[in-house]
């Protein structure tokens, strides 16, 4: 378990040192892992920190994916919301709000910022569906009230929840209501009526019962009785009724009519008849008055000016069912005539609003003063008069977006006008930066989409735009160089000067072949050096060494060879000289041998004692000097001929059968050695043969020049057979054969600095371009970059033909900020175009910095 509680902790350890890329599976792991800890029964002591540190782990890790996929998910509602598409929002909405809870956003945060247009314009969607939803559902209600019964004022409250938005009834529907309202309302008056019918009759049977008992009574009791119904009559507002009573009474009841009581009763009813006449007239104006206001001449202020008079006719019919029908009725024909009006205005409003949305699309960021005009036609829309104003909410949302794009559009303006500078600025690197440096003050890191990508070109192109600048001065200054047949002062100009740009643009990205021909001319100007001897010097240093020139050799019968600095004299018949005891020539010792005894040439006599190196190196030596200007040799050595006549004296060395099979391996092996350091060529086809060799000769070095040592003879034999099993001819076969073309095309490189890589307001790369390029020009546009920190490269990101181009859309080196360079193709040779292609990468130490 101890073990298992230190891996845990390291694994955990593992996933926190990822600065990033961790994916769904290191979550996972961390979440195993505090599981684990929380969930097992362990048997040794959990560590609290261990539990925390998992646990605050799982947490922050759980909120930073959140965080990544609540960017995603912001793109996409506003994308939803671009395009009016509820369902995707609403699906997008939920996912949301369950990552925001995780992510513990707030409200204050840029991402809520950049979602909260698309999340309002979801939820003013979902409270207009709810209030849909409850309306038809208290239609509904209405309809199935109606079918069951209810009593009047549950319809009258299920009508108002209905038409509480502001719209009518059904038409179907609103007939059934207002007959169902209609019906009820004459059974509650027929009601009304028998509850005081059955009122009279009790007081007339008790009349009648009293003028039976009390028939004596002289009728009084009818008096009270007739009183009493006309009364009630009066109280109740039955005018009519009242009206028959006093006309029966005076028929039938003279002196109960002309009692004071009842004809105060009498003048009590004119009164209320005049007066209600009075209403009557007055209700019947103000409709009149209504109508022909609102429908013969209707106008917005015409309507609303009778609807107000339905409101007042309505508050005198008072709850008379009639008049109040008849109020309803005028006040729907008034309606009706206002919603033709106010469909008029709501239609023109959405074609309006209709045009806006259609172009919302289409609206060119660039283009700030048309986004400018469309924003303030919306606002104008916004405010137009009597527009219904649930439509509003739509344009609101409209409204939103097109603000956004507005100071969308003016950040493109205010960018443009900096990227202006940084173009101008092209050409001059230290404009350049401080034009970069400008835009970066102004918009720092992240205030604007291109300042983080500005910034990296910016830090990386301290380090490797000069160099780029470096290389042109160089390639101007040199551009006409051949490789070959250059005199020799100018060579080593060269390659000094190459190398001195090699060193300081260390890491440099150099043309295919530069440092091939770089190397080629540095051999050549150590072939005459500074004081016109050079390795022509070290030739002849070479064959004035005391083993190959005045050195002579005496060859015993026996088959010993002795090396002396002198020729041996004869006396008393016998040859008498001192030979060599050691290689350095500093020990000797005389040595007498008999006539007999010695191999005498007798056709060179004058140099018949001359040592065989002696003679092949005077034999070799035209070939490894320069020409007399006094006296030209065909042979002499030159640039032209150095690998030739390298070749040759080699040859001649090897095939020599006289020299010592040691010696002629060491001279072979120094002739080479210096002959490869005024050749790259040769120096390439023989560095590993020149090494084998070297090795060898040091391996038999040792004292070979005293014949009297046991060794002599095998360290001969062992020098003879090397020499045999070497082989030459390859690497000098393989030297003309493969013998590269340094011309000056394999390096002839320009980039010419003809802009910067941006991309535009729309997303797509593009180079702006300082002048642009003409007809005459066909190549390829490039940039240079760092490659993980430590390499140099140019990438092409466009071929040009004819002045035209086609940039690529992604990848290849394309970061904003970045110079543009232009590489002139070669006329007519194609398969040069794809030779010269700048691909090279090299590592180098990106804290190098290059001198101005």
């Amino acid at each position: 378990e101890k073990a298992r509680l230190i891996e845990i902790k390291a694994d955990v350890d593992a996933i926190v040192a990822k600065k990033d890329g961790r994916s769904s599976d290191d979550l996972e792991t961390v979440a195993q892992a505090e599981r684990e800890l929380i969930e097992t029964t362990w048997a040794v002591s959990r560590p609290a920190k261990l539990l925390d540190f998992v646990s605050s782990t799982h947490s922050t890790m759980r909120r930073s994916m959140a965080r990544e996929m609540l960017q995603s998910l912001a793109q996409k509602l506003t994308t939803a919301f671009g395009a009016f598409d509820i369902q995707a929002g609403r699906e997008h909405r939920d996912r949301w709000t369950a990552l925001a809870n995780i992510a513990e956003l707030t409200t204050t945060d840029p991402l809520h910022d950049l979602a909260s247009p698309a999340l309002n314009w979801i939820a003013e969607s979902d409270r207009r569906d709810l209030e849909e939803q409850i309306t038809l559902q208290s239609i509904s209600d209405l309809d199935s009230a109606i079918d069951s019964g209810a009593s009047r004022l549950e319809l009258e409250r299920l009508a108002r929840s209905a038409t509480k938005g502001g719209q009518d009834l059904p038409a179907a529907l609103r007939n059934r209501y207002e007959a169902r309202v209609a019906y009820l309302d004459a059974m509650a008056k027929r009601k009304s009526v028998a509850i005081v019918s059955s009122v009279v009759v009790t007081l007339l049977a008790a009349a009648a019962a009293l003028a039976a008992y009390y028939i004596h009574s002289n009728r009084v009791q009818e008096k009270l009785i007739r009183i009493a119904v006309l009364s009630t009559h009066l109280d109740t507002g039955e005018l009519i009724a009242a009206r028959e009573d006093v006309h029966s009474c005076e028929k039938d009841s003279l002196a109960v009519f002309q009692s004071g009581e009842y004809q105060a009763l009498i003048a009590d009813l004119t009164s209320a008849e005049v007066k209600e006449e009075s209403r009557v007239q007055h209700l019947n104006t103000i409709l009149n008055d209504a109508q022909e206001t609102g429908l013969k001449t209707p106008t917005w202020t015409n309507l609303e000016s009778a609807l107000k008079k339905t409101q007042e006719a309505q508050e005198i019919a008072g709850t008379r069912t009639g008049e109040l029908a008849r109020v309803k009725q005028v006040e729907n024909e008034l309606r009706r005539e206002m919603r033709k009006f106010q469909e008029e205005v709501d239609n023109k409003y959405l074609e309006e609003m209709k045009g806006i949305v259609s172009v919302l699309d289409q609206l060119d960021l660039g283009q700030e003063a048309v986004v400018l005009r469309t924003l303030e036609q919306a606002r104008a829309l916004r405010n137009r008069d009597r527009v219904s104003t649930e439509l509003f909410a739509e344009l609101d949302l409209v409204l939103t977006r097109l603000e956004g794009m507005a100071k969308t559009s003016a950040e493109i303006q205010e960018d443009e006008k900096l990227f202006e500078k940084i173009t101008e600025s092209v050409g001059d690197t230290k404009a350049y930066t401080a034009a970069l440096e400008g835009y970066l003050r102004r918009f720092p890191p992240p205030d604007r989409p291109h300042s983080e990508p500005i910034r990296r070109s910016l830090e990386e192109g301290r380090n490797i735009w000069p160099g780029v600048f470096r290389w042109n001065g160089f390639y101007g200054t040199w551009k006409d160089t051949a490789p070959y047949n250059i005199p020799v002062e100018k060579a080593s100009q060269f390659a000094s000067h190459a190398r001195r740009l090699e060193r300081d643009c260390a890491g440099y990205p150099f043309p295919n072949g530069f440092l091939e021909v770089v190397e080629h001319l540095e051999s050549v100007g150590r072939q005459a050096g500074s004081d016109n001897q050079g390795l022509f010097s070290s030739f002849i240093a070479l064959l004035n060494n005391p083993l190959y020139k005045g050195i002579y050799s005496i060859r015993a019968k026996s088959g010993e060879v002795f090396y002396s600095s002198k020729a041996p004299f004869f006396e008393n018949g016998r040859y008498i000289f001192d030979y060599y005891l050691d290689t350095s020539l500093s020990k000797k010792k005389e040595k007498r041998l008999l006539k007999i005894e010695v191999e005498i040439d007798e056709i060179d006599k004058d140099h018949q004692w001359d040592a065989p190196q002696w003679k092949l190196a005077l034999e070799i030596l035209p070939l490894l000097t320069p020409s007399d200007p006094l006296k030209p040799q065909q042979d002499s050595l030159t640039q032209k001929n150095w690998d030739k006549n390298i070749e040759s004296v080699v040859q001649k060395i090897r095939s020599n059968k006289t020299v010592d099979p040691i010696l002629k391996l060491q001279l072979m092996a120094e002739v080479l050695q210096t002959g490869m350091q005024g050749s790259a060529a040769l120096k390439s086809a023989f560095s590993g043969t020149a090494q084998t060799m070297q090795a060898k000769v040091d391996e038999l070095r040792g004292n070979w020049i005293n014949p009297t040592l046991m060794d002599w003879q095998k360290r001969q034999e062992e020098a003879k057979d090397f020499i045999v099993s070497l082989d030459l001819d390859k690497p000098f076969e393989d030297l003309k054969n493969n013998k590269k073309d340094l011309s000056s095309a394999k390096w002839s490189v320009e980039y010419r600095w003809v802009g910067w890589v941006a991309k535009n307001y729309r997303g797509q790369w593009e180079c702006r371009f300082k002048t642009p390029l003409g007809p005459q020009d066909s190549g390829d546009l490039l940039v240079i970059q760092l490659v993980d920190g430590k390499k140099m490269q140019f990438d092409k990101i466009a071929t040009v033909s004819g002045g035209r181009h086609d940039l690529a859309t992604e990848g290849n080196g394309l970061q904003e900020g970045r110079p543009v360079y232009f590489v002139s193709s070669p006329k007519g040779d194609k398969a040069a175009v794809m030779r010269n292609m700048p691909r090279w990468i090299v590592s180098h130490d990106v804290n190098q910095k290059f001198e101005d």
